[in-house]
């Protein structure tokens, strides 16, 4: 992102020890711009069944709150913004639910002020619900471990034939993809029609298309 003229930001509440120190041991290319780790020094643990609270709030509240103050900085420019909650990941499927009227609230304020032109919003999760608790008992545990969420949410551009990428996205529904094709899709949200790859550090030819993946909003072949 920032090798194409982003300014960056990462908010996250991953805060066991492994993934704190990976978050703090990035190479140099992989630096965010602004960074906010709020965690519990107390507690490492990232499956809790209860809301994780700090300062009198909840932890995925000061996330956003933290985020939209990076938004509303840069009005005018090119930006990119990362929220990591680990609120869903827990055995209940209850705390997720108290998430709900933040993240509304934090893109609606956006959106009247008119912060989200231009704006893709991605919602996506690393897997379903894979927390098994006392779900395993059920059929549909089996089938959701396996369905992870992705939403888009994408305002008009001119560079994107939307009819074309509507007509792609309809035909490509139950097709089993990779992250690959979701770096791609991104990809191409980033630049449009004319994209051809984001770079890659996996390849030589910075022009060439992903070995491993696509875009969603192209044809892909069952």
């Amino acid at each position: 992102m920032k090798e194409n003229g982003y300014i960056t930001s990462n908010a996250h509440d991953y805060c066991d020890k492994d993934n704190t120190r990976t978050h703090h041991d990035f190479t140099y290319e992989e630096v965010y711009d602004h960074q906010f780790l709020l965690c519990d020094p107390n507690n490492e643990h990232i499956s809790l069944t209860t809301i994780r609270c700090l300062y009198g709030k909840q932890n995925i509240e000061q996330l956003y709150e933290y985020t939209e103050q990076f938004w509303r900085k840069y009005p005018n420019n090119r930006k990119y913004a990362s929220i990591i909650s680990n609120d869903g990941h827990e055995g209940t499927s209850n705390v997720i639910k108290y998430s709900d009227d933040i993240v509304y609230n934090f893109l609606e304020r956006l959106f009247n002020d008119n912060l989200l032109k231009d704006t893709t919003v991605i919602l996506i999760s690393d897997h379903g619900a894979s927390m098994p608790s006392f779900n395993y008992i059920y059929d549909y545990y089996t089938k959701e471990i396996d369905l992870p969420m992705l939403y888009f949410i994408i305002n008009d551009r001119k560079n994107v034939s939307y009819e074309e990428q509507y007509k792609n996205m309809n035909e490509n529904q139950q097709t089993f993809i990779t992250a690959y094709d979701i770096y791609n899709t991104i990809g191409n949200i980033l630049h449009g029609d004319d994209y051809v790859n984001i770079k890659n550090k996996t390849q030589s030819a910075e022009t060439a298309k992903s070995e491993h993946g696509i875009s969603l909003f192209s044809e892909i072949d069952p």
